[in-house]
C-alpha cells in the first residue's frame, strides 16, 4: 500500500497510533491536553492524543521535527476527510525527479532528495517516519 497509494498509508498509519492511543497498557502513560484549531475553535482531543502517543517512542525534538512544516496529523486529515494527496498519486512519475548520481571509483550510484519539494520530502521522510512511529508502538502495547 505504501509505494502505490502513500497518502493512504498515512491515514491508516495514523489510524493505527489513534487506535494504539486508546489501549489499556497506555492508559496511565498518554497524558494530553486538548487543542483548540486556531482557525474554527474546534477543540480536538484526538490530535492532542496522536501527539502524546507519539512522544512516548520519540524524543521532544523528533516530536518537533515532524511537527515541523506539514503535520503528518493534518496530512491525514486533509486525506480522509477531503481527499487530498500528498504522496506520488498526485503526480505520476514524480519519483523520476530524484537527481540520480551514477556511481564513481569512489562511491556507489546515490540519489539526491530535493528537500524543498513536498512530495519527496513526504515520500522518503514522514510517511517512514510515521510507519516507524507506529510499529514502535505497536510493539510497546504488544510487550506488556
Amino acid at each position: 500500500m505504501t509505494p502505490l497509494f502513500p497518502s493512504y498509508a498515512l491515514v491508516a498509519f495514523c489510524g493505527a497510533i489513534d487506535t494504539i492511543s486508546q489501549a489499556k497498557a497506555l492508559k496511565e502513560q498518554v497524558r494530553f491536553a486538548p487543542v483548540e484549531c486556531p482557525s474554527c475553535g474546534h477543540i480536538d482531543k484526538n490530535h492532542a492524543r496522536f501527539w502524546a502517543t507519539v512522544g512516548l517512542v520519540r524524543s521532544q525534538d523528533q516530536v518537533a521535527e515532524l511537527r515541523q512544516g506539514r503535520n503528518p496529523y493534518t496530512s491525514r486529515s486533509e486525506t480522509a476527510h477531503g481527499a487530498t494527496t500528498h504522496g506520488i498519486e498526485t503526480a505520476f512519475g514524480a519519483m523520476h525527479a530524484l537527481i540520480y548520481q551514477p556511481p564513481d571509483l569512489g562511491r556507489a550510484g546515490q540519489i539526491a532528495m530535493d528537500m524543498a519539494d513536498e512530495t519527496q520530502r513526504f515520500m522518503w521522510r514522514e510517511l517512514p517516519a510515521v510507519r516507524s512511529i507506529a510499529t514502535d508502538l505497536l510493539l510497546r502495547v504488544l510487550k506488556n
